[in-house]
């Protein structure tokens, strides 16, 4: 669990005292007015300080988070929650659940038209014809002036698109530390189209987050017709979700034994290389199950060796599956860089 590892609490498991940082005591209390049965915490569900434990689980993350009935990415209390102040994380949701309902109701097209992705500039009387079926009238799309308008407009105030309040609350999700952790590549990647994201009592839909973030990297970021500053300013955060998003469509990664190829792993590396985790053997151990068993299989996963011998080996056995197989064309120059921290 994410978290500054000397803030913790103490619960009780099978009657027995367990010390669990705070984030994780509060997701369970959460989880615990749910309908959920069994939940899998890896922090506490693998002996943290048994080392051959840990060896034996590494590969077996990626089934235990592909085989659940939803994965839940808890993000944190929600501060104002319940104070009958206004929340900017329920405010943030509330766009994002709309988005939602926009898409699960009448489609991606729909929602991009919502957004305004082929729209530069939107006066207050924009016709919304293209909107067929759209559920909502017009005016909801506008909500207040509260938000610069960050788009390119000539005022530099007016009425927020849609799709700045949308980029505003994407931002608020993009500034959670929870996005650091090089371990939820690998568990978001993998996980069931039921899974959610969780902030106090607010709940969204991975789908629709990936998908946005699919939208605005190809109509935003990558050359498309939009400027957006905002949206520029959580690019690593965008093009992360964008990554997981596409593997996820590809369907490369639901079978057990194939795994992420070509330009792929030079992605899935160049995310890990700025991702952090508490032990540097991480940096490898924690992309195996993304990866092709012609990689994977080739790691010595002991938390007990050298991190240099563990680096030179994971580059080895990529350069060795580039050259027997062409599927991994463009595999070989994949790089990790060391960055670890108190993120786990």
């Amino acid at each position: 669990m994410w978290g500054n590892p000397e803030e913790t609490k103490t619960i009780a498991i099978n009657g027995m005292p367990v010390t669990v940082g705070k984030h994780l005591a509060a997701a369970l209390d959460c989880l615990r007015s749910s309908l959920v049965d069994k939940v899998w915490v890896d922090a506490v569900c693998i002996n943290q300080d048994d080392i051959d434990e840990r060896n034996a689980q590494v590969l077996r993350i990626r089934d235990i988070f592909s085989q659940s009935l939803a994965v839940t990415i808890w993000l944190g209390e929600d501060e104002m929650g319940g104070t009958g102040l206004d929340s900017w994380v329920e405010t943030s949701f509330d766009k994002l659940r709309l988005c939602s309902t926009i898409l699960e109701a009448h489609g991606r097209q729909t929602l991009e038209a919502a957004l305004g992705i082929d729209v530069k500039a939107w006066e207050s009387d924009h016709d919304y014809d293209e909107l067929e079926g759209f559920p909502f009238s017009g005016d909801v799309l506008y909500f207040d002036n509260d938000w610069w308008a960050d788009s390119d407009d000539e005022d530099e105030f007016g009425p927020p698109h849609f799709r700045d309040l949308v980029s505003v609350a994407l931002f608020r999700l993009a500034q959670n530390p929870y996005w650091t952790r090089l371990w939820i590549i690998q568990e978001l990647a993998v996980s069931p189209i039921r899974s959610t994201l969780d902030w106090g009592d607010s709940s969204v839909s991975l789908r629709v987050v990936l998908t946005l973030a699919d939208i605005f990297c190809n109509k935003i970021l990558d050359g498309g017709t939009l400027d957006s500053r905002a949206v520029a300013r959580m690019s690593p955060y965008l093009q992360l979700l964008n990554s997981i998003g596409q593997w996820q469509k590809s369907g490369v990664l639901f079978d057990e034994d194939d795994g992420l190829k070509g330009t792929a792993v030079d992605d899935l590396c160049r995310l890990a290389g700025s991702a952090q985790c508490t032990l540097p053997h991480d940096k490898v151990f924690g992309l195996l199950g993304l990866l092709p068993q012609a990689i994977s299989s080739k790691i010595t996963i002991d938390y007990n060796q050298d991190e240099a011998e563990l680096t030179s080996e994971f580059t080895a056995a990529i350069s060795i599956a580039n050259e027997n197989s062409g599927n991994l064309e463009g595999a070989g120059d994949a790089k990790l860089q060391s960055t670890t921290g108190n993120s786990m």
